[in-house]
């Protein structure tokens, strides 16, 4: 599955996954007109209606302390940092429940992180 982003482009895990958005900004950028395998995410759904995203390269990706910062890509196993769920207005909701996906587009690139507030940006699952 792909993820399109309200700019129109789809998100990539760069090389991915793997990556610490603690160190680095550009874990997910939805900066690619073309989807191909590091745009590519596989969607796994909770018993609780939440549901994981698995890069392409088996990563996990986890709102780093549960949402309102940056977003990782670094873990294969399944933890409540990455308890996403889906907003009625299409947004990709954090585990806490007060922030959502946010495409940056005040940075030289967009990049996309998990400080936008509900009601955020819109994703489409493709």
């Amino acid at each position: 599955m792909n993820i399109r982003a309200n700019n129109g482009f789809f998100v990539c895990a760069e090389q991915g996954g793997g990556l610490d958005g603690r160190t680095r900004r550009d874990v997910l950028i939805a900066n690619r007109a073309v989807a191909g395998i590091w745009e590519t995410f596989q969607r796994e759904p909770n018993e609780d209606g939440s549901f994981h995203l698995r890069t392409s390269g088996g990563f996990l990706v986890e709102a780093v302390n549960f949402g309102g910062g940056a977003i990782t890509t670094t873990s294969r196993e399944k933890t409540d940092l990455g308890r996403w769920r889906l907003g009625l207005d299409g947004s990709i909701v954090c585990p806490n429940g007060r922030h959502c996906w946010r495409v940056r587009t005040d940075l030289d690139q967009p990049y996309v992180d998990a400080t936008g507030l509900i009601p955020g940006v819109t994703f489409r699952f493709e």
